[in-house]
């Protein structure tokens, strides 16, 4: 067995050994620890890179989803807004139009009550004037085609025309036989006169008689 009296420098030498290869294992349990921390650090950075890049690309596809829903909405928006004026509108056009409804409809009755008086003046007009007339004497009484009657007097005044007596009988004056001044004075209408006319056709049918009067 060796001896440090005996041997001297081959037991340094041996100690040397052990204490480098005790630093050594030392040193290569730092350098480990090192390089575990470094590779743990570089793995966590680019872990960390990897995050970074899926939030940039979260990001680019949320802006672009973003404009592409501002684009869809922005004319919904305007369509939702045209919409909601054109309701307004509506509305004020509804109201307007039920104003001019009624308006329309109280003009409409008072126009028909107008024409309801305007007719029973004008009833009351003819009577008047056709009574008035009856008993009225004319010397000579003469018809638009040129016939002429003496010693005239108005027995009647009817919506055909007149009836009156003269020197030679009696006579039925049809209307369109008398001039303007007598259409103006008796207002006679010719489809009122046509209706009486048939009127008169058919009761002289069912009593199997027929008049003499004249034209």
């Amino acid at each position: 067995m060796l001896s440090p009296d005996e041997h001297p420098g081959i037991f340094t030498f041996l100690v040397g050994i052990v204490v480098i290869v005790l630093v050594a294992v030392g040193l290569s349990s730092v350098i480990e620890k090192r390089f575990a921390f470094s590779s743990g650090g570089l793995r966590l950075e680019r872990e960390l890179a990897l995050l970074d890049a899926e939030v940039a690309s979260l990001r680019d596809r949320l802006d672009s989803a973003t404009a592409r829903w501002m684009e869809m909405d922005g004319p919904r928006a305007r369509t939702v807004e045209t919409l909601r004026k054109t309701e307004a509108e509506s509305s004020g056009t509804f109201k307007r139009n039920e104003d001019l409804s009624a308006a329309a409809d109280g003009l409409r009755a008072e126009i028909h009550q107008a024409e309801q008086a305007f007719l029973a003046y004008r009833a009351d007009f003819r009577r008047s004037r056709r009574a008035a007339a009856v008993g009225e004497k004319i010397s000579t009484f003469t018809l638009r085609d040129g016939r002429t009657y003496q010693g005239v007097t108005i027995t009647k005044v009817t919506d055909v025309g007149l009836e009156i007596r003269h020197q030679h009988g009696f006579a039925r004056i049809h209307a369109p036989d008398l001039g303007p001044d007598w259409q103006e004075r008796f207002q006679w209408d010719d489809e009122e006169r046509r209706t009486r006319l048939k009127e008169e056709a058919l009761a002289r049918e069912r009593m199997g008689v027929g008049r003499g009067f004249a034209r």
